[in-house]
């Protein structure tokens, strides 16, 4: 679970450079915002990320989910 501006850390990188997804593998994809700094809008897509997060824990479908909230590290950098 990621949004577009890290969502290959968690999906390309993460499996070794492998672009096609791992059989069992599920990716959800959410859209950052379209800003000219993310510092305009620092909260990103962090609150559709977690709400994604969270139905996938309830779910219950899930042995290992593997997310990452970009708006720590985009903002840092602006």
């Amino acid at each position: 679970i990621a949004e577009t501006e890290k969502y290959a850390h968690v999906t390309f990188f993460f499996n070794g450079g492998v672009e096609e997804p791992n059989k069992g593998e599920d990716r959800i994809l959410i859209k950052s915002p379209k800003v000219a700094t993310y510092d305009l809008q620092p909260e990103m897509s962090a609150p559709e990320v977690c709400d994604k997060l969270v139905g996938a824990i309830e779910s219950g479908k899930y042995d290992v989910i593997i997310t990452n909230f970009a708006n720590p590290d985009m903002v840092g950098h602006t």
